[in-house]
């Protein structure tokens, strides 16, 4: 089961949202998600589930067989492969793309497509007891709110905007419906070239170019989400493609496999995890 819960308006500014896992795997079962630029914290509640997590085929894992402590997932732009075994219930808290920028407290690009514990990241202070009072809870709701509450205080501790706010870019960004040239955003913001880069690598862990063809993919796989019946031809018109081509490589890039076998094989998942949804404010319904 996955269950959905909206945050809080005070954490609108970092969290998307939170999704619960409740499953119980009698073997081993193997997820993939696609890339979409969505960090997000993981905190097992009830008992340590048996998983595994990776970025790609050779990327960044969880150190453990069984997650006993929560994790930051930073996916910046490769797919992730999970692998279930057993009772598994934890809280994803899917994240603001800028929002693992507070985690770190410094640069995040070293950390793309990487998995960290919240210990690796010295921050286990903050959420010590948060855990312990996870693991004494079955019910999400409770889950949820205690994880809420926590993040409340440490972002009104540690949420410090650094030289220039980055988020108004990146949600000009977001909204564009094709890719942008980079020059749209500094010109628009009256922002140096050079500010744009250093604010965009540090923030999100990618280029700028690398980020809004990120965009692109994520918009144009949410967007065959919502139409499963629409032509990849018009796929590729509508997302700037040059060719079919050029979708299938990016396809491969983000999300491991070409998209028809992609979405032949992960749609349910993408849609179960709402990842149709998470940073959609005003994309679905901005296309021509």
């Amino acid at each position: 089961m996955v269950q959905h819960f909206s945050p809080h308006p005070a954490l609108l500014p970092f969290i998307e949202g939170f999704l619960v896992m409740s499953f119980y795997f009698e073997s081993e079962s193997q997820q993939t998600l696609s890339a979409r630029g969505v960090p997000m914290l993981v905190f097992p509640f009830k008992s340590p589930p048996r998983t595994g997590i990776r970025h790609g085929h050779a990327g960044g894992t969880y150190p453990k067989q069984v997650m006993d402590e929560p994790a930051l997932l930073y996916t910046s732009n490769v797919f992730c492969q999970t692998d279930f075994m057993g009772a598994v219930n934890f809280v994803m808290v899917m994240l603001k793309p800028t929002a693992a920028y507070h985690f770190t407290r410094s640069n995040v690009q070293g950390l793309s497509n990487t998995v960290a514990t919240l210990d690796d990241l010295h921050l286990y202070r903050y959420f010590d007891a948060l855990q312990e009072q996870l693991w004494a809870t079955s019910d999400p709701a409770r889950a949820v709110d205690l994880i809420q509450r926590t993040l409340f205080s440490y972002f009104e501790q540690n949420a410090k905007i650094g030289t220039g706010d980055f988020t108004p870019v990146l949600n000009y960004m977001f909204r564009s419906p094709t890719l942008l040239p980079v020059h749209g955003p500094t010109r628009k913001f009256k922002c140096t070239e050079r500010w744009l880069e250093k604010q965009c690598a540090a923030q999100t862990g990618l280029a700028p170019k690398n980020w809004l063809r990120l965009i692109r993919h994520r918009n144009a796989a949410n967007y065959w989400l919502h139409h499963p019946n629409i032509s990849w031809m018009e796929i590729v018109a509508r997302f700037n493609y040059t060719d079919q081509s050029h979708l299938i490589r990016d396809f491969k890039h983000f999300s491991g496999s070409p998209p028809a076998l992609h979405f032949s094989q992960y749609s349910d998942t993408e849609t179960g995890l709402m990842q149709d949804k998470v940073g959609l404010s005003s994309l679905i319904g901005n296309r021509r």
